[in-house]
């Protein structure tokens, strides 16, 4: 019946955000590390394609999947610092068959929408808001952000080189008002030009764009990640998923006698 529906997405909804919460990080530390790792204005075949080489390159003992050993060494020779735990919630978040290790259609799909990810620019995120504010808000989407994209592109880009250099993108911050520290401004560039290639410094107006479109279509998601903490303070921390599953059923519960839902968003 329509209750039993309602319970079954309360439960899929709260059982994704909660997963995705504590799996997460360790993803987006390895991200852009991957990224490069994976190349740059791939096609979905080339991107399919790398991603399988990757997975051969590090399932060392060729079983065809990577296990919690192999998945340590990928990220290490990442450089990327992630601790065990870590590493167990990103095999379980990937791992979608419950065989403890990672296959590769499991690893491509992951790298594929990672490469498509709306999250490409998390450093980004403190800048947001100032740069909506810059760019102004209710511009139509197709005619009016492009044109307000390369009018502030032309502002920042101050020797007219066609690219914002790092120089110039901290000097376009401060303008912003924003105090940010000299490793952000290195991680934003990073992921400014991430479409770029590898040898390309400075950002060019098409990342440029991409990058305030991506701030300004994707503005509203940050009202979920609100909802995803509210949600996982509610159910509480590191539960099992049979422990999880039991206390969502209480939660709906009480909401369906007039409980509240306790979120502050």
């Amino acid at each position: 019946g329509q209750s039993s529906q309602s319970m079954q997405g309360w439960r899929d909804l709260c059982l994704q955000m909660y997963m995705g919460k504590t799996s997460d990080s360790g993803w987006k530390k390895a991200r852009n590390a991957l990224l490069k790792e994976l190349g740059m204005n791939l096609t979905e075949e080339e991107i399919r394609e790398r991603a399988r080489e990757i997975f051969n390159k590090y399932d060392e003992d060729g079983s065809g999947q990577i296990d919690f050993d192999e998945l340590k060494a990928l990220m290490t020779s990442l450089h990327i610092q992630v601790s065990d735990e870590e590493l167990t919630h990103m095999a379980a978040e990937l791992d979608v068959d419950g065989s403890a290790e990672i296959e590769i259609l499991e690893f491509e799909e992951m790298l594929f929408k990672m490469y498509h990810s709306k999250d490409k620019y998390g450093a980004w995120k403190e800048a947001g808001y100032a740069l909506i504010k810059k760019l102004g808000e209710g511009l139509d989407v197709e005619l009016e952000l492009p044109i307000r994209c390369r009018e502030v592109f032309n502002e920042f880009d101050e020797d007219g080189s066609g690219k914002i250099d790092i120089g110039e993108l901290e000097l376009a911050l401060n303008s912003l008002g924003l105090d940010v520290e000299q490793a952000t401004i290195l991680e934003m560039m990073d992921e400014a030009g991430i479409d770029q290639g590898l040898n390309d410094p400075g950002i060019d107006f098409q990342s440029w764009k991409n990058l305030l479109t991506n701030i300004y279509v994707g503005n509203n998601d940050d009202v979920w990640e609100s909802a995803k903490v509210g949600i996982v303070k509610m159910i509480g921390p590191n539960l099992k998923k049979e422990e999880l599953w039991e206390r969502l059923g209480q939660i709906f519960q009480e909401m369906g006698s007039g409980g509240s839902w306790g979120l502050s968003i």
